[in-house]
């Protein structure tokens, strides 16, 4: 009987490990109560495949506003990937191969996370950088060999508001147990006013304006902007509405890559499909729980309420006080669009703003150029559309291991 529990035990612990839904991977899940009687933060935490036991942490955030990490860890730098064939199979350029890979579900109530109620729903930046502190503070208790290990922010779209919002408060946190180190940003929408007008200048420069249009959606764009200096708090609307409308007139299939013939459909219904599965669901302990991409809730109050709210303030302040950022974006994304991102690179205000104005276009590597100035990086990614990893996966890798070994 000894024998049998101890077998069962060695079993146990070492499951995650083979057999099962991410096979040959070290894998584990869970739920980080935010003490407050309700809201918790799901998680899935991938272990490094070349199983370094003192490898880099990296926390990795979805978009949307309202958009679950699992989405992406399906879509881009996951161990294992929905192709464009809608076929589940491992992903050889995985972020998991070198580092330990943290992916979240937040603001709370997204994917299978937790929300108490809808006024623990988030809507503004406090309530959102301080719930991934929680977060982090408990992730910390149950895995206390992550204890001052290093420890980089990443993310895609939307969470250019996350990324640098969670970075700043924890420098400001100063907490001793998190040894932040710096920050790397896909596709990132920072700042709405600037981004958000360059729109119409992407879309005639790739030919899908004729001047006219270009014409209309600048002066459109102009107004946007004026408003939301005089009146940020009810811009929302109407800068929303131009924002459709600009969409509507692009009539692009594929806001995400612009060259994309990818069937993003059957690829959608694939990964819905796989987070809902029975298996998955009670390996992941989250059993007879719907799976759905995005909440409705906590994406409509953080675009009514952050949208429009301009994050290259805490991108600046995370410079300014010593710390690495980096962005990459790719040349055909229109979603967060090259000359926006650019545009406001261009614009922030920090003790490195002249030299990276003054910086000229290096070529790394094939297909990549980048600018640099200080401690910040801009690169700008030839054939890739918003989701970099996903259409250039094998770049999308290098830049990240530049990053960290030149930041480490």
């Amino acid at each position: 009987m000894k024998v049998f529990v101890i077998a069962l035990s060695f079993w146990i612990l070492i499951y995650p490990s083979f057999g099962n839904v991410f096979p040959g991977e070290i894998w584990s899940s869970g739920r980080i109560d935010l003490g407050n009687g309700g809201d918790k933060i799901f998680y899935i935490l991938f272990k490094a495949r070349n199983r370094n036991s003192t490898a880099p942490l990296i926390l990795y955030m979805a978009g949307g506003p309202g958009t679950s990490g699992e989405y992406n860890i399906l879509l881009e730098n996951g161990p294992y990937i929905v192709n464009k064939g809608a076929q589940f199979v491992r992903n050889d350029y995985a972020w998991n191969n070198q580092y330990d890979m943290l992916f979240i579900d937040q603001p709370v109530g997204v994917g299978f996370s937790k929300a108490k109620d809808y006024e623990s729903s988030c809507k503004d930046k406090m309530c959102v950088v301080d719930d991934v502190y929680k977060f982090l503070r408990g992730f910390y208790n149950e895995y206390p060999e992550y204890r001052n290990r290093p420890f980089y922010i990443s993310g895609v779209s939307y969470a250019g508001h996350y990324v640098p919002g969670v970075s700043a408060h924890l420098i400001r946190k100063a907490d001793p147990i998190i040894n932040f180190k710096g920050a790397i940003i896909g596709g990132p929408w920072i700042d709405a006013e600037i981004q958000m007008y360059l729109d119409a200048y992407y879309l005639y420069d790739k030919k899908r304006f004729n001047i006219f249009e270009y014409l209309f959606f600048t002066f459109t764009g102009l107004v946007c902007r004026m408003l939301v200096v005089v009146d940020r708090e009810h811009a929302y609307d109407l800068c929303s509405a131009i924002n459709s409308q600009k969409d509507r007139y692009a009539a692009l299939a594929n806001e995400m890559n612009i060259e994309s013939k990818e069937d993003y459909g059957s690829v959608v219904e694939e990964v819905v499909k796989f987070w809902n599965d029975e298996k998955t669901q009670r390996e992941l302990g989250v059993y007879k729980e719907k799976y759905e991409i995005r909440n409705v809730t906590a994406g409509a109050l953080l675009r009514r309420y952050d949208w429009l709210v301009r994050y290259s303030y805490d991108v600046a302040f995370v410079l300014d006080s010593g710390y690495p950022v980096t962005l990459m974006v790719g040349d055909l994304d229109y979603t967060c669009q090259y000359f926006g991102s650019l545009a406001v690179s261009e614009q922030m205000k920090w003790h490195g703003s002249k030299e990276f104005l003054n910086s000229k276009w290096e070529l790394p590597f094939i297909g990549v150029k980048k600018r640099k100035g200080g401690n910040f990086t801009f690169y700008k990614v030839d054939e890739a559309g918003h989701l970099i990893p996903r259409d250039q996966p094998e770049v999308a890798l290098k830049l990240l291991d530049e990053f960290i070994s030149v930041y480490p």
